[in-house]
């Protein structure tokens, strides 16, 4: 889709990843129009067509989900609000369909690389309700003549993050002067893709349109205890993290990215001085407050 075409419609658009999707995608001369839970409940199902119906033919980015927190992670929340918001979602619109999902879905890798023909395992009801949404959505297209893309993401990190998460919860520790803790030996990998490159990615699907599912990701992985020592040594710090037995078994995550990279996206941030960007925002906000 070229830009200043029809609008693009982002759910969850007030979101960690949302806010900067907008922003890219408005930067970049397209029209946005984006939706927060304040705008409308996906779950009502007459609420949703009825919204829709001057925008059904545009393109869809949804991302708007129940996300574990340590709040109402009920199963029947993740249900409603990733599943049948999707499903409401999907019958009141009819143009391109970008799902946003998780590598959560894969859960304990069988294999790596992970490319997208890795069997899914998911381990919690979030990662089910998101594999749940996929899987409608999959058999939904298949009598349709609509396209659907499923972006599965990566570790996404970045300004606004939520402190639950190991960036920015290591970060928090660090800048009160704690150790941080590292479960195991730290071996454990990860990938971690800045939510600005998620952004900008999901500006390059929007403009071509792929159909199927791609894995979002940086392509490089870091095991857990270089992350935190990286971070430790962005902050000008002089200690050490403090190794402490495994409580839950260890996972890698490595992923194969050529099909995202066959949409010409290659991750733009460098871990380190994104690092230093976070420690900055964290300084500008305890000066503000």
């Amino acid at each position: 889709m070229e830009p200043g075409a029809n609008p693009i419609v982002i759910t969850g658009a007030a979101g960690f990843v949302g806010t900067h999707v907008v922003r890219e995608l408005s930067s970049s001369g397209h029209n946005c129009i984006a939706l927060d839970r304040t705008t409308l409940d996906l779950t009502h199902k007459d609420a949703v067509k009825a919204f829709f119906a001057p925008y059904s033919g545009h393109t869809i980015i949804h991302l708007a989900a129940k996300i574990p927190s340590f709040g109402d992670d009920t199963l029947e929340n993740m249900l409603r609000q990733n599943l049948l918001a999707t499903a409401n979602l999907w019958e009141a619109t009819k143009g391109y369909f970008v799902f946003i999902s998780s590598l959560d879905v894969y859960g304990k890798p069988g294999r790596l690389p992970i490319d997208e023909n890795t069997p899914e395992n998911p381990q919690t009801d979030y990662a089910i309700s998101k594999l749940a949404a996929e899987k409608l959505l999959q058999a939904r297209s298949r009598d349709s003549v609509r396209k659907l893309g499923i972006l599965r993401l990566a570790h996404v990190y970045g300004p606004k993050d939520r402190p639950i998460k190991l960036i920015p919860k290591i970060l928090g520790q660090v800048q009160r002067g704690e150790r941080p803790r590292v479960f195991g030996d730290g071996t454990d990998l990860r990938d971690f893709i800045h939510v600005r490159d998620v952004a900008r990615a999901i500006s390059l699907v929007v403009q071509k349109q792929p159909e199927g599912i791609i894995n979002l990701a940086s392509g490089v992985s870091v095991s857990v205890l270089d992350t935190v020592k990286n971070i430790i040594s962005a902050s000008g710090q002089k200690f050490e993290p403090i190794l402490v037995p495994q409580m839950k078994e260890k996972i890698d995550f490595r992923f194969d990215t050529r099909k995202a990279r066959a949409l010409g996206f290659s991750p733009r941030e460098d871990f380190s001085a994104a690092v230093r960007e976070l420690f900055g925002h964290a300084v500008a906000e305890r000066a503000f407050n």
